[in-house]
């Protein structure tokens, strides 16, 4: 059995066509989720389709995560296999075809595509309560713990969620003065769960944010990062793993296999 879990909240129009495009994996497979409190007819929809099991709670992205993946550890066994997976997101044939692969072919020390793995691998590590970075902070966890930790290098985009099509997931959480104060609590989390608890890891975050943002956000980011730098260090606990900040200790200690040499073992070519 694989088990795909994760959170959602007011998002109507994609969670079924998400849905959709993971049922074409080739596995037997339920779906587990945790619904934070929608207003706008999610909850309901999730809860009449077949295979879905779904509770609401309040709660952040990564305790939202922890609370789906627990709803079957009683249930589960020790080959069944768990993934996450984004509500906001259809999931395109060539992620099929990589999640199916792996499926096949990793061991019970393995934690591939960012999150697929066995059951005990699964429970071994939890999911931290933030609302940002916790991927990252759990990735680096996989590593520091030792699990061979195999990510993808795709040839092409895979999947199409809300960044891409130009709207801000955060602004269906919250508006005005709410929706600024989200953003707060996501840098500071963010920088929990990518460990920037050192001067060197602040550098390594802007080297990083550079390139993708312009000149004049740069600047302003700068300051903002530093006042968060302070805020975090001083009350809040870090998740550090090494010398780098996570994002990177996480490329540093894992492996990539190229996505054509997966498609090339099962006889397809994009």
């Amino acid at each position: 059995m694989l088990y795909l879990y994760g959170t959602v909240y007011n998002n109507r129009n994609r969670v079924v066509k998400c849905l959709e495009s993971l049922q074409k994996i080739r596995a037997e497979k339920r779906f587990l989720i945790v619904d934070n409190f929608s207003t706008d007819g999610t909850y309901e929809i999730l809860g009449a389709i077949d295979g879905v099991e779904i509770i609401r709670r309040k709660c952040s992205r990564g305790k939202g995560r922890q609370l789906a993946m627990e709803l079957a550890k009683d249930k589960a066994c020790a080959d069944d296999l768990f993934m996450t997976f984004d509500l906001d997101t259809v999931y395109f044939e060539e992620f099929v075809k990589v999640v199916e692969w792996g499926l096949k072919n990793i061991d019970k020390k393995t934690v591939f595509c960012g999150s697929l793995c066995y059951y005990e691998t699964n429970f071994s590590i939890p999911w931290k309560d933030l609302n940002n970075g916790e991927d990252w902070e759990r990735y680096s966890h996989f590593c520091h713990e030792g699990y061979n930790v195999i990510n993808v290098k795709f040839k092409s985009e895979y999947a199409e969620n809300e960044k891409v099509l130009g709207i801000s997931r955060e602004k269906r959480y919250a508006k005005n003065y709410g929706y600024y104060a989200r953003q707060w609590k996501n840098n500071v989390d963010l920088f929990r769960g990518w460990g920037i608890n050192s001067i060197h890891k602040l550098r390594e975050l802007f080297h990083f944010m550079r390139p993708k943002v312009g000149r004049k956000k740069f600047i302003l980011l700068i300051g903002l990062f530093l006042v968060v730098f302070l805020y975090v260090t001083i009350f809040k606990e870090v998740y550090s793993y090494g010398r780098s900040m996570n994002r990177i200790y996480t490329d540093l200690n894992s492996s990539f296999i190229d996505s054509r040499a997966i498609y090339r073992s099962i006889g397809t070519m994009l």
